[in-house]
């Protein structure tokens, strides 16, 4: 039996929503507790689940201690009393928006609800992955200047000899193939076993790149059918091997405070194949830093109202994304896996956590949340 594809397990998200509609007419469901039913505008009527797009010219009807949270048009707003709402009296319209990171983070929302709004698109993704065809899933979220490589800013994407002290590009994990995956031996499914390319390509880095925190950290990479041994090495700036180890899985906890490093400095690691050495992988890059993750959560997220409404899964999604634009990727991917855990019937949490990782070049690993 044939898996459904992407775009048809995004579609059963939308509720009596057109592809093309407008985001100032539809509600996205952040979260909901209870038995809720939606009610569109021609009377067609479905149980309602968090993470569905609903037009507002329809109504909820709420059981007896049901709670939904909406986003709507750059506004939060919870609806928590038993009956029926329409949703064109509940959602506030016009009005002076407040300057503080809510609208910053509602528009990851919307670039998630892309994946849903523009399902039909030729991968799926719609305009998160951008209006120039790139496919890099950055879009306006990037605040890059050309990098493309997940890394933000000009200092930290240097995989061209920028300056940095990195060198060439064998250092981005990339060479060119518009998808994150560098050449044509990395782009296939053949027979790699997790979707990450055919039995006798590269292995390709996945976790962690960018900043990582000063304790455990969960290094992944995709798992080829060719072997199942490995070896770890970790790099500093000179190229000096300061950690390697062999391990017969495709992940390995390393605690960086045990390490011979040094915070503020940025490192490398590949993953090496002795059987195999034309396996071996390209480099990913990261920076050891000593920064405090609650307290950039806190700075950011002080004065916003939607933080205030204390929802575990929109406080959950908001910190994640604070801890991704401080290129705290890792500690963003473990918010989100989190997330994903504890609310597995959540498909807003699925899509965010899937652009999150289209952003960065990793669609394998968010096609893999929809299986």
């Amino acid at each position: 039996m044939q898996k459904p594809s992407l775009v048809s397990v995004l579609s059963l998200l939308m509720l009596g929503t057109s592809e093309q509609k407008s985001t100032k007419q539809i509600s996205l469901v952040i979260n909901k507790k209870g038995k809720i039913r939606y009610k569109s505008a021609d009377g067609d009527e479905q149980k309602l689940r968090a993470g569905a797009l609903i037009r507002n010219s329809g109504s909820l009807q709420l059981n007896k201690d049901a709670t939904v949270l909406l986003y709507s048009d750059g506004r939060f707003l919870i609806v928590d009393e038993a009956g029926g709402h329409s949703l064109e009296e509940l959602l506030p319209s016009g009005g002076m928006k407040k300057l503080n990171y809510d609208a910053r983070f509602g528009q990851y929302l919307m670039a998630a609800v892309d994946l849903v709004v523009h399902a039909d698109d030729d991968d799926g993704w719609g305009e998160l992955s951008g209006s120039k065809g790139g496919g890099d899933g950055w879009g306006e979220l990037s605040g890059s200047k050309g990098g493309g490589d997940g890394w933000g800013d000009g200092e930290l994407s240097g995989s061209k000899g920028g300056g940095d002290g990195w060198g060439d590009g064998e250092l981005s994990g990339s060479k060119g193939g518009g998808d994150g995956w560098g050449d044509g031996e990395l782009s296939g499914s053949k027979g790699g076993g997790d979707g990450w390319g055919d039995k006798d390509g590269r292995i390709v880095p996945i976790l962690p790149f960018g900043k990582v925190p000063v304790g455990p950290v969960i290094f992944q990479w995709s798992e080829p059918r060719i072997s199942k041994d490995y070896v770890l090495e970790i790099f500093n700036e000179a190229g000096s091997i300061v950690h390697s180890t062999q391990v017969k899985d495709n992940w390995a906890q390393v605690n960086m405070e045990s390490l011979p490093v040094t915070v503020g400095e940025k490192y490398a690691w590949r993953i090496d194949v002795p059987s195999h050495p034309e396996s071996t992988s390209t480099k990913a890059r990261i920076i050891l830093t000593d920064e405090q993750a609650n307290e950039i959560i806190h700075q950011k997220l002080e004065r916003s109202d939607a933080y205030q409404l204390d929802d575990p899964v929109l406080c959950g999604l908001m910190e994640a994304v604070v801890l991704e634009e401080q290129a705290h990727f890792y500690e963003a991917y473990e918010r989100y896996e989190m997330l994903r855990q504890f609310n597995k019937k959540n498909n807003l949490v699925k899509l965010m956590q899937a652009a999150f990782y289209v952003r960065h070049q990793l669609k394998p690993r968010a096609q893999l949340i929809f299986r």
